[in-house]
């Protein structure tokens, strides 16, 4: 790791909030325009949550190559507040879900509110402040080859006991299912049921009798309860010409038999197991 001046060291608790809060997220950075044009290519690749308790941001960049993480860390750290903490920990993380090994969270006070202009002033609370979390593999994101801040206080939370860590681990892999009308139906659509993720859903029936409709997935594991998974399901259905409805349900998944959830007559979402079942390493 290189240093240009003396770095501060910490080993604390944690900065970030637990993930079984809820969040809310979109499936881009939506970081604000104000920020270095650098990261704008980004966008795309990012995904930003809001939450738990307050709106707090968090923007999440993940990277699957070490020259573009390189060339955007000196950007990363012009928007990071004087006097506020990076954040070292290793994957799996939360923030990056199946899409990388390696990435970036910036984490942010919520939308309008302005940081603390310097860190010291926080008093520990980097929640006001804008702060930088790195998830580091080693190679992507190597600590040799990167410059850190001269007098940044660095949390190193890598070396944690696995036990104690804070990122939920799901056991049982499968399937989300969208099948409209009932289940079972075969016509519908499905994704691979990641730690978190989103599809779209929806049919046009091409019958004037039936209303076709437009509908929306997002989930996310939450916790384990027993011999279940539990996830977090999110969905919002608008049938054509009515008004769109949204709801938050909760599903639990054993990994052997089918999570149902009927969300009306022409709309129904599962979890389904692998065939054979498998556990999740």
């Amino acid at each position: 790791m290189k240093r240009t001046t003396a770095i501060c060291v910490a080993l604390v608790y944690s900065l970030v909030s637990s993930v079984d809060a809820d969040y809310t997220w979109t499936d881009q950075g939506t970081w604000p325009k104000s920020w270095p044009a650098e990261l704008e290519p980004l966008r795309k690749q990012s995904r930003t949550f809001e939450g738990p308790t307050l709106p707090l941001l968090h923007h999440a960049i993940p990277f699957t190559k070490r020259d573009e993480f390189e060339s955007a860390w000196p950007h990363l750290l012009k928007i990071k507040s004087k006097g506020a903490p990076i954040v070292l920990r290793r994957g799996p993380s939360f923030w990056l879900g199946d899409k990388a090994t390696a990435g970036a969270c910036v984490h942010t006070p919520p939308a309008g509110e302005a940081p603390i202009a310097d860190g010291k002033d926080a008093k520990g609370n980097w929640e006001k402040t804008i702060y930088i979390e790195l998830i580091v593999d080693g190679e992507i994101i190597d600590l040799n080859r990167i410059p850190l801040p001269p007098d940044t206080l660095i949390i190193d939370e890598r070396f944690k006991n696995a036990a104690t860590s804070e990122t939920p681990v799901a056991r049982y892999s499968g399937s989300i299912v969208s099948h409209v009308d009932s289940y079972g139906s075969g016509t519908g659509g499905s994704q691979h049921l990641a730690t978190l993720g989103q599809m779209n859903a929806g049919f046009d029936y091409g019958d004037s009798s039936k209303t076709d409709w437009k509908g929306s997935i997002k989930w996310r594991y939450l916790r384990k309860e027993s011999n279940s998974d539990v996830y977090k399901v999110e969905w919002a259905y608008k049938p054509k010409g009515g008004s769109p409805t949204h709801k938050v349900d909760e599903l639990s998944f054993d990994g052997v038999s089918p999570a149902k959830l009927v969300v009306n007559e022409q709309w129904v979402i599962s979890i389904e197991p692998d065939q054979p079942p498998v556990k999740a390493k």
